[in-house]
């Protein structure tokens, strides 16, 4: 008696990011208009992807946290996270003065409240921490990014993300021979990271 063929189970492939932004963009880009589904995958797929694409995330996140934040599940706190980081990206306030809480930038003010909800929920996480100093320095608050970042180091010394923010925040405050001296310890350190390379 011969084994009964089983047919092959066709492989759904899911579509890639590119393929959801040509059907968002065939639907004018609007989140509302693409739906929740659409806009999750597109959110999903540039964090998956590790491509750097604020602008989607701040589109298409901030409606699914403002409209869809229940149905959101797992994916809810990455998501805070992503559209928090592309809202300072925006936000930044450069080689301005130092952004004071009445003359915020738009973007910086949601980011705020998205830091306010992700303290709230992980108070004693150092990686909020970080996201933290990250909003100091989008506000051009640099000492105050730096004492959170050396808070983050007294508690855990081998923090890499802690330490890459003073080496670019170093950068960012014309001070390269500072940073380089940070850089050489890292690297000393964590010799198989290919970005400080």
């Amino acid at each position: 008696m011969s084994p009964v063929a089983r047919p092959h189970a066709v492989e759904m492939l899911e579509p890639t990011l590119d393929e959801n932004l040509r059907f968002a963009l065939s639907r004018g880009n609007e989140p509302g208009r693409i739906g929740f589904e659409m806009c999750r995958k597109i959110v999903a797929g540039v964090r998956e992807s590790r491509v750097h694409r604020p602008d989607l995330a701040r589109r298409f996140g901030s409606y699914l946290l403002e409209s869809h934040s229940s149905r959101l599940g797992h994916e809810l706190w990455a998501t805070y996270e992503q559209v928090y980081v592309a809202l300072l990206h925006y936000g930044k306030s450069g080689k301005h003065a130092p952004a004071t809480d009445t003359a915020m930038p738009d973007d910086l003010r949601a980011a705020q409240e998205y830091c306010n909800i992700l303290s709230a929920q992980f108070p004693e996480s150092l990686r909020v921490k970080r996201l933290e100093g990250m909003l100091c320095e989008a506000r051009g608050l640099y000492d105050m990014a730096m004492e959170k970042y050396d808070e983050i180091l007294a508690e855990d010394p081998n923090n890499m993300q802690a330490t890459k923010r003073q080496i670019a925040l170093c950068r960012a405050r014309g001070k390269p021979g500072e940073a380089a001296t940070r850089l050489i310890k890292y690297v000393e350190v964590v010799c198989s990271d290919v970005e400080a390379w």
